[in-house]
């Protein structure tokens, strides 16, 4: 048996927990209540699988929809995810690790971009409910380009069709930056704070703008620091 997690509150609030299935000889989930008096109240339970975060963190993205995997060449063990949709992506809800501040962050990955003309999101943070313009996080791409936004403040940089391309967006003592395969293409100034309770952070899709998405990612991450040029080379 192991513990998933513990909740001590008297108000009604969302929680999300991880964990591996590990066949029909682990078949149980319980939730239940330890003192004397105690009483839960479950609102919603949702059960649903997930894309394992593969850091120390473990909070995985749960899988909204269908959302295929495919190896990223012939031959190849990693697989990328795909057949994004307005009604199909990933998803993670608020995680306070994740409010940023006015500090470092970079969000990093691959794109495999099959169409020039349309534009989408690969990775938005943002209000779950009614946007906030001056606190979202945003990997887009819009006509050949990658976009990278903190607040209102945006960056911009080439990526070309029909392959796949390393993407880091980043802040580094306020200021932005965005590096296409390793290649630093844009810079500039950006101190907006970051935390935003009630968010959600997305794949494939935006958490305000929603469009199908001609493309395909693979090793996407987030963190609070900011790489060096040459880590980020290498």
């Amino acid at each position: 048996m192991s513990f998933l997690g513990t909740i001590s509150n008297t108000s009604y609030e969302s929680y999300h927990y991880s964990f591996t299935y590990l066949g029909s000889d682990h078949p149980y989930l319980g939730l239940t209540g330890f003192g004397s008096g105690d009483v839960v109240w479950i609102k919603d339970l949702v059960l649903s699988e997930a894309v394992p975060d593969r850091s120390v963190n473990g909070n995985g993205l749960n899988i909204v929809g269908n959302v295929t995997k495919s190896a990223v060449a012939t031959g190849a063990e990693l697989v990328g995810y795909g057949g994004f949709s307005s009604s199909n992506y990933l998803e993670q809800p608020y995680n306070s690790d994740l409010d940023f501040g006015t500090g470092d962050f970079c969000v990093m990955g691959w794109v495999k971009v099959d169409s020039s003309v349309t534009s989408y999101r690969m990775f938005e943070r943002n209000h779950s409910t009614v946007p906030d313009y001056n606190k979202r996080l945003i990997v887009n791409i819009s006509s050949g380009n990658v976009l990278g936004y903190v607040g209102n403040t945006n960056i911009s940089g080439a990526v070309s069709t029909g392959q796949w391309t390393n993407v880091c967006f980043l802040r580094s003592n306020g200021i932005i930056k965005l590096y296409v395969n390793g290649l630093l293409v844009n810079t500039a100034s950006a101190n907006d704070n970051l935390d935003l309770t009630d968010s959600v952070i997305r794949l494939g899709q935006g958490v305000q703008y929603m469009s199908g998405a001609d493309h395909d990612i693979a090793l996407w991450r987030i963190s609070a620091t900011a790489p060096t040029a040459e880590q980020i080379a290498k």
